[in-house]
């Protein structure tokens, strides 16, 4: 669904804004559980080494990770405004969950004498997105991505005059299930730039 919102090109305008709200206003988790996966992928002296986050200081709740406004203390001692991305708890099972339905819906589907149907090849298309979907499931992939996006897109000395920012992992602050990157202020979503008509 939350796919769905973003393909103005398929799907109807009011049926992409209903879904829309699954980018960042879902229902929260737990500072608890925030807390638990800071520990186990930066260690118990997380705030220590100078990364502070307010629990209830949330920019967003999307449908596999919520993220925090917070603080990095730099190695020059200068505070740096972070973002800190935070996957859901048992996101990997639900995603297999959910992967696991929409291929049997897909195979079903593929298996009626509907040759329109057939041609589709649904089983096919449902696997290449339940991968695609999968590697949401680790930030490490998220913050390579945003490295690679960064180094094709700007080198540093144009990167102060673009008007588009892609946020940078925070080194040595990536995991598979939280990733610490640039807050980018003032920020303008994609979505916005789509016109319907």
């Amino acid at each position: 669904a939350q796919w769905i919102a973003t393909r103005r090109d398929i799907f109807p305008p009011h049926v992409c804004d209903r879904l829309s709200v699954l980018h960042d206003r879902g229902i929260a988790h737990s500072w608890h559980h925030t807390d638990a996966l800071m520990r186990h992928a930066f260690g118990d002296d997380y705030c220590e080494r100078g990364l502070h986050i307010d629990p209830n200081d949330i920019i967003g709740v999307g449908s596999a990770a919520q993220v925090y406004k917070g603080t990095l203390l730099e190695r020059n001692g200068q505070v740096r405004p972070v973002a800190v991305k935070v996957l859901h708890p048992r996101l990997e099972y639900r995603i297999g969950r959910d992967l696991w339905f929409v291929q049997t819906v897909a195979e079903t589907l593929h298996s009626l004498p509907i040759r329109s149907l057939q041609m589709l090849n649904l089983p096919r298309a449902t696997s290449n997105f339940g991968s695609i979907l999968q590697r949401q499931a680790d930030l490490t992939i998220e913050a390579d991505n945003l490295t690679q996006f960064r180094k094709n897109f700007y080198d540093h000395k144009k990167e102060r005059d673009s008007a588009i920012l892609f946020p940078q992992p925070m080194k040595g602050w990536v995991s598979e299930k939280v990733l610490v990157e640039d807050l980018v202020h003032n920020s303008t979503p994609i979505a916005e730039f789509i016109n319907d008509s």
